[in-house]
């Protein structure tokens, strides 16, 4: 029979509770462990499971279950507790997993989850207190892939991250990671790619661009940097940019820009380059409920539209759209146009 002493840290606190208000329950030790196994909702979960929950007490409560039937985790399910932990930067779950498999093998696969997520304080304490590590795989990438910068100092200091991550560059410039880039580049001498430049003026990071131009101009020739995907994305700054410096792009870069609703670059686009645009740019704005960047376009501009653009305004139910198209464009709706409105739901068209 199974007897639990009110005092041990074992005991739930709530049948602690309850137990104390009845003494007479409280001395009874085979009562107040039938009352905390009756409410434990842990009974049946692993040691992987409530590794999640970031609590000692509990990793000791289900331990104290384990031992009592003399069971234990093998090495795989300590690696499937510790990625856990390490992931969720659980630093005193990792301790205690540790110090209860000392020669458990931490696997690349947790160090990278650390890393990736910024757990800086259980990557240091398992650098100092834990010989069984597997360092050297992708965490270094994935503290640069995610902004982690105190993280990829640390790991560059004290492992070996692997030589094929000496272009690192290029993902700290898909965040327009600037320190981080002039850190790789000035402590451990990565490389720019023309992918890493592309990455950094898609997505309108200026200031990178600028600092790649200045460091790498051997990989940077603002001459061959083409902006549709910046004018997609509605970086107006980095088009004048672009712009001033002799990048291209095609009529995708005003159609893009139309589409998304970046009417500045638009207007931008269409006073200052020749490439134009075509009836995509307004059967894209249209069929986006961009009803400003059609008027604009059908003032400003000789392409016009397509019957798509009513048809795929109807059919996202953009009623204003629909009706300002029927007033001033001469484009026929086909008969799909209002077909595709009922099938979606929108009746009021």
């Amino acid at each position: 029979m199974e007897v639990l002493d009110l005092q041990s840290s074992l005991v739930l606190t709530g049948v602690a509770v309850v137990c104390r208000s009845r003494p007479a329950i409280a001395a009874l030790g085979h009562v107040v462990a039938t009352l905390d196994k009756f409410v434990d909702v842990s009974v049946n979960w692993t040691i992987p499971d409530a590794c999640a929950f970031g609590s000692v007490r509990l990793l000791e409560r289900i331990a104290a279950r384990l031992d009592v039937h003399g069971e234990k985790e093998d090495e795989m399910q300590f690696q499937r507790s510790v990625r856990k932990a390490m992931q969720l930067g659980h630093l005193e779950v990792v301790q205690w997993l540790v110090r209860r498999h000392p020669n458990g093998q931490v696997p690349s696969n947790a160090v990278a989850d650390a890393a990736k997520n910024g757990h800086l304080a259980v990557l240091q304490w398992l650098f100092d207190h834990h010989d069984n590590v597997y360092w050297g795989g992708d965490e270094m990438y994935f503290a640069v892939a995610n902004n982690h910068l105190e993280v990829a100092k640390f790991l560059n200091k004290h492992t070996a991250p692997p030589p094929d991550d000496m272009y690192l560059i290029d993902e700290a410039a898909r965040h327009g990671d600037l320190e981080m880039m002039e850190w790789l580049h000035t402590e451990r001498g990565d490389q720019l790619t023309y992918e890493g430049v592309m990455r950094a003026v898609d997505h309108g990071f200026l200031d990178a661009v600028e600092w790649m131009c200045a460091t790498f101009p051997d990989v940077v020739t603002t001459s061959y940097i083409r902006m549709d995907s910046a004018a997609a994305n509605g970086h107006l700054a980095m088009i004048k940019w672009l712009h001033e410096h002799h990048g291209w792009c095609t009529k995708q870069a005003m159609n893009r820009a139309a589409g998304n609703d970046h009417l500045e670059v638009v207007k931008f686009l269409d006073e200052n380059r020749s490439e134009g645009c075509t009836t995509d740019a307004m059967d894209m704005a249209a069929a986006n409920g961009h009803l400003e960047t059609v008027k604009w376009l059908h003032t400003n501009r000789s392409e016009g539209c397509t019957q798509f653009a009513m048809d795929s305004a109807a059919k996202n139910g953009f009623a204003d759209v629909v009706q300002w198209l029927l007033e001033h464009r001469a484009e026929d709706s086909s008969s799909q146009a209002m077909d595709n409105a009922t099938a979606t739901g929108h009746h009021e068209l």
